[in-house]
């Protein structure tokens, strides 16, 4: 099956008084989101994205894009998301979005090696019954520096 683990693109930073679920794209952010939708390599047949607002709005323009539909789960937050919740969410064609380090860790976890995503960053995976995977691609946003 083909699945998809995103970054969210650039939010704003944190602040005094702003709660973490709460941070919003940039325009930065919505342009790379938007740039990482026509890049990406095959169409998600569902997208699910973790309820913080900046992941939030991420699949929200991924969605848009794409046309694909939208759900959200807990399972995407940050302290919720681990190699478990993959299995859980993780179906043909689905596209997941969450923050680092947690999708870091994961695609990690899934492909036996250490992995750093960027913000907007998609690893598109192959992933077989038994749980072994092979990248088939990692997507950065235009102008992304590695």
């Amino acid at each position: 099956m083909i699945v998809g683990v995103m970054r969210h693109a650039r939010a704003e930073p944190k602040s005094p008084g702003l709660p973490d679920s709460e941070r919003r794209l940039t325009e930065e952010g919505r342009r790379q989101a938007e740039s990482i939708a026509r890049l990406l390599p095959w169409r998600p047949s569902r997208i699910v994205s973790s309820p913080y607002r900046r992941a939030l709005e991420t699949a929200e323009v991924i969605a848009r894009e794409t046309g694909a539909p939208l759900e959200v789960s807990e399972l995407l937050a940050p302290d919720s998301f681990n190699l478990e919740a993959f299995k859980k969410l993780a179906a043909d064609g689905v596209l997941l979005v969450g923050h680092a380090p947690s999708v870091e860790e994961v695609v990690g976890g899934i492909l036996g090696c250490r992995v750093k995503m960027k913000t907007a960053s998609v690893a598109v995976m192959e992933v077989e019954g038994d749980g072994s995977a092979t990248l088939l691609a990692l997507l950065l946003p235009p102008g992304s520096k590695l």
